[in-house]
């Protein structure tokens, strides 16, 4: 048997926009793959019903924390290694 293998690498520099259509809707972003590190997946999710971050590797998980009562707090960090990914 002969198997042919296809790897197409797409990088963006700069800025990445993902917005929706505005007769088809959308705007979705999703992301998963394989850990090249360990046998784990990743996964990134954001739609308009949630924002899920599944990582391959342990993480650090940073939230701000707001001072008054139903107002904002602080933004959320995810940090690799003590390296920021997010």
């Amino acid at each position: 048997m002969i198997f042919n293998t296809i790897i197409i690498f797409h990088s963006v520099v700069g800025n990445l926009f993902v917005e929706e259509d505005p007769v088809f809707g959308g705007g979705h972003l999703k992301v998963v793959g394989n850990s090249s590190k360990n046998e784990g997946r990743f996964k990134l999710t954001m739609d308009d019903e949630a924002f899920a971050l599944l990582s391959a590797s342990d993480i650090d998980l940073l939230a701000g924390d707001g001072v008054y009562v139903n107002a904002p707090g602080g933004g959320i960090q995810v940090n690799y290694f003590s390296h920021c990914i997010i």
